[in-house]
């Protein structure tokens, strides 16, 4: 079964959006503190649009504060966006965690834990950090995750893959305590990523669209589900980590392969529903966002696989 449901970043059409920034060469302590007060306020008013529709997960835009963990931010103390921002990022998790809602944050693709280059590495855990400098400020236990890709494979995924889990174990357990590992469409699989948490204690966050594009050597629905079996043990280890989260997508049509539609076709909804073994929080990847996540909503009703929040 289905229980929270929601979307990324952003309304679709509404002019709502978390993850406004602006070029590197206008930043000042001012513009980013405006903006981030910009994006922290779309924050409220979508938290408030999602509590009105039934839907309790949302995805924090990375650039909630434009450049928090860009060295000439970090490294700089005029750029105090933290005293600033404390207390309304205090205010909407007092005011929605209450209610049900589970909030998350997905560095971008340069976020590299395996990289060969040291400065990646740093640059990446400082993003990670600042990820959980918003989380924690909102007063979110580890239930709220920071969603990460395995890295990249460099000619041989099994040694790139140790290289992350090496990266893991040195970071701290604000960090450890929050990162799941997500499965991508081209680099490493979702057994390959099973192999990486088991390793790290880290839960995997399956996503079903990018399985289908890559699925390795578990094509078959058995196959499947046996990988899954393996997701749902990772998760129950530690009860802080919350209920397992899924991702849900579909493809562009005439569009690169691994493009995210606009809406979410209904086969690729039922085939999720049909292939989970465990009770799970859905987050709907589309361009669609809060249209394409109420549309999966009523499709999941109507298939009987939705519990959906209380009042």
């Amino acid at each position: 079964m289905i229980h929270r449901i929601g979307w990324a970043c952003v309304t679709y059409q509404r002019g709502l959006s978390t993850n406004t920034t602006f070029r590197l060469q206008s930043l000042s302590p001012e513009k980013q503190i405006e903006t981030a007060l910009r994006n922290v306020d779309a924050l409220e008013k979508i938290s408030e649009l999602m509590l009105e529709g039934g839907f309790r997960l949302f995805r924090i835009g990375q650039s909630l504060v434009p450049f928090a963990s860009h060295p000439a931010v970090r490294d700089n103390p005029a750029f105090d966006w933290r005293a600033v921002l404390r207390e309304p990022l205090a205010a909407i998790g007092e005011k929605f965690v209450p209610k049900g809602f589970r909030y998350s944050m997905h560095p971008a693709q340069f976020a590299v834990l395996n990289s060969p280059r040291p400065e990646v590495v740093k640059n990446t855990i400082a993003e990670l950090s600042y990820s959980c400098e918003i989380l924690e400020m909102m007063g979110l236990d580890t239930s709220h995750k920071l969603v990460v890709h395995g890295g990249a494979a460099y000619g041989d995924h099994d040694k790139a893959l140790a290289q992350t889990a090496q990266v893991f174990h040195t970071l701290p357990d604000c960090l450890k305590d929050r990162i799941i590992f997500e499965n991508d469409e081209h680099v490493f699989t979702l057994e390959q990523i099973l192999a990486l948490c088991e390793e790290t204690g880290a839960p995997p966050v399956f996503d079903i669209f990018h399985h289908n594009l890559f699925p390795g050597n578990a094509s078959s629905p058995d196959a499947l589900t046996r990988l899954l079996q393996r997701v749902h043990a990772l998760w129950r280890v530690d009860s802080r980590h919350g209920r397992p989260k899924v991702h849900l997508s579909s493809q562009m049509p005439d569009a690169r392969i691994g493009k995210h539609s606009i809406m979410i076709d209904p086969p690729d909804t039922a085939q999720l529903c049909e292939a989970l073994p465990f009770d799970a929080d859905l987050m709907v990847e589309a361009k669609g966002k809060q249209d394409a996540a109420f549309e999966v909503q009523q499709q999941l009703l109507n298939a009987g696989c939705h519990i959906p929040p209380d009042a």
